[in-house]
């Protein structure tokens, strides 16, 4: 049921002790649910947006290689 599975989420994730299990609950709830995936994308298509932009920009080639690789790593980081 959402509205059990919403309560736990929302006691677990207010909870500073939560246990190991208890928040591998959360990343699997995450997951299954659909919003890992869509934030990936989402987080995917904005960091393309803002290649544009920086590709276009007056930045030196130094900042702009800089800014790129910074937007690349935001998106394959794994936490």
């Amino acid at each position: 049921d959402n509205s059990k599975q919403r309560e736990k989420f929302d006691e677990i994730f207010s909870n500073k002790n939560a246990s190991e299990k208890d928040i591998a609950w959360v990343r699997n709830l995450i997951k299954e649910s659909g919003a890992l995936k869509y934030c990936q994308d989402k987080a995917d298509k904005l960091v393309q947006k803002g290649k544009k932009v920086l590709k276009n920009s007056t930045f030196s080639p130094e900042t702009k290689n800089f800014l790129l690789g910074l937007a690349d790593f935001c998106l394959i980081r794994k936490n």
